[in-house]
Order: C-alpha cells, then structure tokens, then sequence
C-alpha cells in the first residue's frame, strides 16, 4: 500500500502535464475562431522588395501573418511572419515598379481573416543593378567583366557565345555576394567573336542580354620545361618534408596523385615563401593550382591564402625590395562541408580541375615568381602544392 500512495503524487503530476499539453494543441483542431485583419502602418521600398510593418489584430489565437504577391506571369509568392513580429519583408521582384501584396492574418487552425492590400514599390532590384553596371572588355584568352551589387545580393552571371555550329551556348556561369567584383572567361583564339552576358537571381528573375563582339588577346601555355626552383634566396622555405617532394613536383604534369607533391618540412613555419625562375619574361594572365589529392583537400597542410611577387633581378640577399606584389590569392572551397571533410565537387574543383586564379591586367613581363603562403587550410607551419600552371604573352 505504501508503493502506491508514493506514486499517487507523480500519477496526478503526470495527468496534469497531460491535460495541459491537450490545452495547448486544442485550437489547432479548426475550431477556434477567425482573427481581425492587420492594419498596415508603414512600407519601406527596398532594392527589389519592400519591408511592411502592421499592427496585429488582438486575436489569441493569431499564429502568423501572409503576403501574397505575383512577381511576374505565372509566379505567385508567400511569405508568412510569426505573431512576434510586426513586420515582413516581400522581395524577389523584377524591375522596380507598383506591385500589390494581399495581407492575411492566420489562426493556429489556419483561419484567414479578411485580406488586406497594400501597393508596394521596390527599388531597382539586384538583377537589373548588375546587369546595368555590367562593363565587358576582351583580355587575355577572352574577356572580363566587372559589376557592382550594392545590396550584395546572390546572383549568377552566365557567358554565351556561338560554338563551332553556329548554335549559342552558355560556356560559363559566375555566382557571386560581392558588392562589386570581376571574373574572368578565358580559353577562346584570340579571334572576333560574340560574346552574350546575361544576370540572374535566385527567385528566377532573369536580365535582359548584353552582346559585345570582341577580339580576346593571344595568350599561351609557358613551357614548364623551362621552369626551374631558385633555392638560392635567404628566407625562402625550399627544403622539402621528404626528398621526393622537392619543388619539381609542381611543373611535372602530374597530379591527382596523393605523394604527388611538394611539401615543406612540418614545423618550418607559415608565412613561408618560395620563388620559380620561369624561364622567360612573361606578361602573366593566370595560372591554375592543383591541391594535393586524397583526404588532405581543403584540409591540413593545403595553401589558402597567400601572396604572389614579381621580379626580373631578385634580391641576392633574399630581401624583398626588388619585389613587387602583383596579387593576393584565397583558395575557394565549393562546398560548405566543414573542415576535413569534402564532396565530389571539391575534388572535381580543387584536384582534377584545378583552382583558377587570374593576373591583373596589363602586368609588366616577369621572370621570377615568389610565392609567400599566408595560412593553411588547417592552420598548419608547414604547406603543400600538388601542381601549378600559368598561362601569358611570352616576351622573350
């Protein structure tokens, strides 16, 4: 009998607990009532959207407030807000223009009250800013393009031009959140072609096509055969970890292999630099980096930010003066996958594509390169590069 006056308090507790979670949920079941409309007080225009601000019906059991709007033909939008703020945003519209967005205020059991509408009118929307600021100019192997994205909106930008048949196909597609950036789309003879650029957002809105003709500038393969390591500046970091990744490792053609590589000895520290005679003066227009393959990629010992200098008489002293920087580079991960970890995009991007990078235009001819390794993938004091190719205008 003990046994069960000692769980009468904890039964009781239980039915409790019980009985109060069924209050809880009960109006979910449709019963409850329609609340009162909201009552618009404000409406701020945005770049491509508008953020409203209401007051709320006293309704207990309002759970969110919709808007309904079209964007464009055939494109119907909804966004709801919780009962704990008194705003929403709408956005993803096209062109800066009047549009309507119906208002409804909705009960736990889904109950609309009577709609509201308000006229909103955005501001010129992400897509049209880029597209408008869009400037493109041939370079080396094709062209640039540079824009402006204020609001640092998500945007990609594709490249079309005719292939060998005639038929028009994109051949290169940007994403970027800059507020303002250029790419680069390259590989093409350095022939008169046509080239269409055009914007789009990620609700589908899609700018109009901007069509240049353009010559791109001759570039050309350097010969990696005439490349050399110069292990002979003080305070570079030539040593290699195992004497079978020496420098040489990367302008032997050879990657997506794992011991493929040149790697300094763990310990001899970051920021650590290291020069390349290229044997000839070139006018560079980009190079490719090739990390090392397997579960390294993005991790560990990979480069991931570092410095790129110039120079046609290095310093005998190893110094810096006779040194220009031409460029600063980040290595890009595609996927967001945390650290150590890594998708078939990754190794399709960083080891058998090989990560992109371009020169500034109109660099003067360089012969030596020094790299200066600023930080590691995983934070390490040592690095490791699978391969490196670079493309120019030789000069002699």
């Amino acid at each position: 009998m003990k046994l069960f006056k000692n769980l009468l308090p904890y039964t009781l507790l239980l039915l409790a607990t019980a009985c109060g979670e069924e209050r809880l949920i009960s109006p979910l079941n449709g019963n409850d009532g329609t609340p009162g409309p909201v009552s618009v007080t404000h409406v701020e225009n945005l770049a491509g959207g508008a953020t409203i601000t209401y007051d709320l019906p006293d309704s207990e059991n309002l759970l969110y407030v919709k808007a309904v709007f079209t964007v464009r033909d055939g494109l119907t939008r909804e966004v709801k807000s919780s009962f704990y703020v008194n705003n929403l945003t709408v956005d993803g519209f096209p062109k800066a223009d009047d549009y309507e967005v119906t208002l409804y205020a909705v009960s736990r059991g889904e109950k609309m009250s009577a709609p509201v509408t308000v006229s909103v009118s955005p501001l010129t929307p992400p897509v049209q800013e880029v597209f408008q600021t869009l400037d493109i100019k041939e370079t080396y192997g094709g062209l640039s393009l540079s824009f402006q994205n204020s609001g640092e909106a998500a945007v990609s930008i594709t490249v079309i031009t005719p292939s060998e048949n005639g038929e028009v196909r994109p051949v290169e597609t940007f994403y970027s959140k800059s507020k303002a950036a250029t790419f680069y789309s390259r590989g093409f003879e350095p022939v008169a072609r046509t080239f269409g650029v055009y914007v789009k957002d990620r609700w589908g809105n899609v700018s109009d096509t901007i069509t240049r003709e353009l010559t791109p500038i001759y570039e050309e393969l350097l010969d990696k055969k005439k490349f050399q390591a110069l292990k002979t500046l003080g305070g570079d970091n030539t040593t290699p970890h195992f004497t079978q990744w020496g420098m040489e490792k990367m302008w032997d053609d050879a990657w997506n292999n794992r011991d493929n590589i040149f790697q300094t000895v763990i310990g001899s520290g970051v920021p650590s630099s290291f020069t390349i005679n290229l044997g000839v003066k070139a006018h560079l227009s980009r190079f490719k980096l090739y990390h090392r393959a397997g579960e390294n990629i993005y991790s560990g010992a990979a480069v991931k930010i570092w410095e790129i200098w110039g120079s046609n008489e290095p310093d005998k002293d190893g110094g810096w003066v006779n040194w220009t920087r031409i460029t600063d580079c980040t290595s890009f991960k595609p996927s967001d996958v945390a650290l150590g970890t890594y998708t078939n995009e990754d190794v399709q991007y960083g080891i058998i594509n090989g990560e992109d990078f371009n020169f500034p235009d109109d660099l003067p001819p360089y012969q030596y390169l020094r790299f200066r390794i600023t930080q590691t993938w995983g934070q390490t004091d040592y690095f490791h590069i699978s391969e490196l190719t670079f493309w120019g205008q030789v000069s002699q």
